[in-house]
């Protein structure tokens, strides 16, 4: 999942052949302007929105998520998947 300015980007990806990943479904949602400003959500609850209305039209049945955070600050990201499936 990955939350810009402008949309709301969802990914669902599979093990292909040798272990690589390959793409399985993905979705993209737009937001309201200003719902993300300076990398802050700022209206929470039209990203939620957004968020929601991505994964029904991806129609996934997976429970298993992963996500990486940015900051502003630089260029650090936070693995968050569940021990055992990176």
């Amino acid at each position: 999942m990955d939350i810009s300015s402008s949309s709301v980007k969802l990914v669902e990806l599979a093990e292909a052949a040798k272990g690589n990943p390959r793409v399985e479904r993905y979705a993209i949602e737009a937001l309201p302007k200003d719902a993300v400003l300076d990398g802050n959500i700022t209206n929470l609850d039209a990203v939620v929105d957004a968020v929601q209305r991505g994964w029904k039209r991806m129609g996934t049945r997976t429970k298993k998520r992963g996500h990486g955070l940015a900051y502003r600050g630089g260029d650090h990201q936070e693995d968050h998947r569940p021990r055992g499936t990176a």
